[in-house]
């Protein structure tokens, strides 16, 4: 839904969309296919298929495009080249919109939520982030030096909304 959302108030060239399941990943490629034909690309074989023959987008629209995968803590998301073309290798442009773990039966896995924002701000330093993941995130990224904080937002007890930007280091 943080995807769709995105794509109506055209925040973004492309918006790099996800969920730590795959069942959730699958789900939202379908609904994003369905919601914007012909602009969605998958980053994972699982989420390819659930798009069925969808055409994989141009990289320049006057909506954005999508790219859809599984997020993982572990592992960078490499744009495909028709986006990674569009917002350059450190992100501008892009928007990674995403729920990530919290409470419920995902509870326990805040560090992965942490994780996870934390890698992409890295891997897309110049990307702007939208999140809605555990408490924990928010304090991590406010404490941290990878993550500029531009907005956050309490959803209830236990979760928040965090819009930032990752922080650009000279290596």
């Amino acid at each position: 839904t943080l995807a769709a959302a995105a794509g109506h108030c055209m925040a973004a060239q492309w918006v790099l969309a996800g969920d730590i399941s795959e069942v959730m990943s699958r789900r939202a490629a379908r609904n994003l296919a369905h919601m914007f034909p012909d602009q969605v690309e998958a980053l994972n074989e699982h989420a390819s298929e659930e798009m069925g023959s969808a055409q994989m987008p141009a990289a320049i629209r006057t909506r954005p495009s999508f790219v859809v995968g599984q997020w993982d803590a572990t592992t960078c998301w490499p744009l495909p080249a028709s986006a990674a073309k569009a917002v350059g290798e450190r992100g501008e442009g892009l928007l990674a919109a995403g729920n990530l773990p919290w409470g419920g039966s995902l509870k326990g896995q805040e560090e992965n939520a942490v994780r996870i924002a934390r890698c992409v701000a890295k891997e897309y330093p110049l990307a702007t982030l939208c999140l809605v993941g555990p408490a924990v995130l928010a304090y991590e990224a406010a404490n941290g030096e990878w993550l500029h904080v531009l907005h956050k937002v309490p959803v209830g007890k236990k979760a928040v909304i965090v819009i930032g930007r990752g922080c650009l280091r000279d290596a």
